[in-house]
Formats: structure tokens, C-alpha cells, sequence
């Protein structure tokens, strides 16, 4: 967590529980990775800080190429589900 005030901790709280709040940012990120797609367009719909990690370009690019088989769903995908 890069800031640790005390307001950033309570919404950080706020927004992700007891559980992932106490978890970096970097771990959260790496944990994405292992979801299938459908996972992470559900995860994106339960906090406005999980959406963050779940519409990270670098995801979905890893789903286009790995899932889908090109880069061009990549942009179609991540546009229809983050913007």
C-alpha cells in the first residue's frame, strides 16, 4: 500500500474487506492473473478498488492472447467490460 494515512486505510478497508485489505496491491494484481475472464468481470462489479485491478490492460491482454487466441479481442474484450 503506497499511502498509509490513516483515510486511505479505512477506504482501502472499506472497499476490500478485512480479508484482501490487508493484502499489497502487487498480490492482489498477481491473483487476477489466475481467474478466468467471466471471474474478473464479476470481481470488477463488487468494489470500485477491485474494478481497478480487474480492467489493468495487462490482464487482459494475458486473456486475449492465452484465452482467445489474438490480440484483436483484446481490445474489443477489455472495452466492452471496463469502459
Amino acid at each position: 500500500m503506497h499511502n498509509s494515512s490513516p483515510e486511505c486505510q479505512a477506504a482501502r478497508l472499506a472497499s476490500l474487506g478485512p480479508y484482501l485489505s490487508v493484502l499489497p496491491d502487487a498480490l492482489i494484481s498477481v491473483i487476477t492473473f489466475y481467474l478466468d475472464p467471466r471471474a474478473v468481470a464479476r470481481l470488477q462489479a463488487t468494489s470500485k478498488l477491485l474494478r481497478v485491478f480487474a480492467c489493468e490492460e495487462p490482464l487482459w491482454y494475458h486473456f486475449a492472447t492465452t484465452s482467445y487466441d489474438g490480440q484483436l479481442l483484446y481490445k474489443v474484450i477489455q472495452s466492452i467490460l471496463c469502459n
